[in-house]
């Protein structure tokens, strides 16, 4: 994927924005039929982005990485639109996200570190046939942080995400199929630090493109 960190620290007026940054996401994700219309859902995202050593004019980003975990589950009810196979599903979505950031190590050196928080918010779910052995799977969902499980030293006033991810899902046999997606992710903050005493304001973007297999487990008599 490519990913980018925009970061101001309020207090001092610089705004550290650089897109030089190696990033790895991976998805697990889980989904079960209460019935032919309530669905529900377990999404874990890891990601790991790391950074060479970079001179940032009057600071100096050092050579680090982070891995942020965030995990959501989601509780939808569908709407069929014709047939099985085509449903409109709109939902609520609550969990744990992590948010990459940049925090000073010295008065000068600075390093990727990551804060989190709850959040909760609305979701959207269409799946739709493209032909006999293509389905089409679009995700849209949109999370406010309740400013909640705070890292020590940091205090959040405000935080959000939003994400679309498109799936397109071809079978290789009765319960397997292959998946290949494509997303946009984006993450917004403002949060205090006790650290330098400042506020910071934080947004990244980042465009993903994913490959992976779906297991359909039925549990049904």
């Amino acid at each position: 994927g490519i990913y980018s960190l925009n970061q101001s620290l309020n207090t001092v007026g610089t705004n550290f924005n650089f897109s030089n940054l190696n990033f790895l996401d991976f998805d697990l994700s889980g989904r079960a039929f209460f019935t032919p219309h309530l669905v529900a859902s377990v999404d874990a995202r890891f990601e790991h982005i790391g950074t060479t050593a970079t001179d940032l004019v009057a600071y100096q980003l050092q050579d680090s990485s982070v891995t942020a975990v965030s995990v959501n589950t989601s509780i939808n009810y569908c709407i069929y639109l014709g047939n099985a196979e085509k449903k409109l599903c709109p939902g609520i979505s609550f969990g744990y996200d992590n948010y990459p950031v940049l925090q000073f190590t010295s008065n000068t050196n600075l390093a990727l570190s990551k804060l989190g928080d709850m959040g909760v918010g609305p979701n959207l779910l269409l799946q739709m046939p493209l032909s006999i052995h293509l389905n089409s799977y679009l995700t849209a969902g949109y999370v406010l942080g309740l400013k909640q499980g705070q890292t020590s030293g940091i205090t959040m006033t405000s935080d959000h995400n939003l994400f679309v991810r498109e799936d397109l899902v071809y079978p290789l046999g009765k319960s397997l199929s292959l998946s290949f997606g494509v997303g946009i992710f984006s993450q917004s903050a403002v949060f205090n630090s006790a650290q330098d005493q400042g506020t910071w304001t934080m947004s990244n973007l980042n465009y993903t493109g994913n490959l992976g297999l779906r297991y359909n487990f039925n549990f049904s008599n």
